[in-house]
């Protein structure tokens, strides 16, 4: 049975809320990579620098998920 109109615009504001959160998290990605680029290379051996270049990489595999997921969220909602 095809979706109906009132849980398609409900779906539809899923997917513009989990868009909202992808561009945060690509936006925070993206400055937190700048940020250890620009880290002293004194400091590039440091705990803490290794700790934040893990979690940039764990956060950009959770990016992907969710550009993997907005995409499924789509094809979903322009269906007819």
């Amino acid at each position: 049975k095809d979706m109906n109109k009132s849980r398609r615009a409900q779906l539809r504001k899923v997917f513009d809320l989990l868009a909202n959160a992808r561009a945060l998290l690509e936006e925070l990605i993206q400055e937190e990579r700048e940020a250890l680029d620009n880290t002293p290379e004194s400091l590039q051996q440091g705990d803490r620098y290794e700790q934040a270049t893990e979690d940039c990489d764990q956060l950009d595999e959770h990016l992907t998920e969710l550009e993997t997921m907005e995409e499924n969220l789509e094809e979903i909602c322009n269906r007819k």
